[in-house]
């Protein structure tokens, strides 16, 4: 192994789901040298601006990080976060305070989506996928939009056929089945509703599972 390097592993929210406003980010890093870390500066990056850089003193265990160990941090700053999709990175420098003898491993990138908002009115809120706020597609124990399979379109499947109305609709893939062992979520906005008013959701679906083994739930959260 190289002496002196450190590296990013990978970057995702630290609470799990992405809303607008101020959020904190948290990295996985690893010392991938064979001195133990004492030191490294971390940097986030988002849609290419620098958000901010942490200079750290990770100790796991006395006198450092160990060779091939991994831990996280929580960046200090706070990301304004906008509805969307963006492109996240976080990269190490100056392990130990000094140069990176290896970096090729240091950057480390993911696209998180920012979920959008919706008020939730008097008049209601309805949805047919063809404007309106975005929903959110990610997998279910990751939270990223990976290894997922939700789309958006008309699908064209033996019994799913087309959408209840309109062109568009949410589908576990367009074309052919879902994949074996699969684990996606389909997220609305995020309501901002009223304390004490009392609110009902509904919605049109069509399903073809195996029977007895798969399933979906219906999950809210206030």
């Amino acid at each position: 192994p190289i002496p002196n390097t450190a590296a990013s592993v990978k970057v995702e929210a630290t609470n799990g789901v992405l809303q607008p406003g101020n959020q904190l980010l948290t990295a996985t890093l690893k010392n991938s040298g064979y001195i133990p870390l004492q030191s490294v500066s971390v940097t986030l990056r988002i849609d290419g601006n620098i958000i901010c850089t942490d200079a750290i003193n990770p100790t796991p265990v006395s006198g450092g990080v160990l060779f091939d160990s991994t831990w996280q941090h929580t960046f200090s700053c706070q990301w304004n976060a906008s509805p969307g999709a963006h492109d996240v990175c976080v990269y190490t420098s100056f392990p130990n305070q000094l140069p990176d003898e290896f970096p090729d491993d240091d950057t480390a990138c993911a696209v998180l989506t920012v979920f959008d908002t919706v008020t939730a009115t008097t008049a209601g809120y309805c949805n047919d996928f063809e404007t309106g706020p975005t929903w959110v597609a990610l997998n279910t124990s990751t939270f990223v939009n990976v290894n997922q399979s939700w789309e958006l379109g008309s699908p064209s499947k033996a019994i799913i056929t087309g959408p209840h109305g309109g062109a568009n609709c949410w589908s576990t893939k367009l074309t052919g089945d879902y994949p074996n062992n699969d684990e996606s979520s389909l997220y609305t906005p995020v309501f901002n509703v009223v304390q004490g008013r009392c609110y009902e959701m509904r919605f049109w679906h069509n399903f073809d599972m195996d029977l007895f083994n798969d399933g979906g739930l219906v999950e809210f959260s206030i």
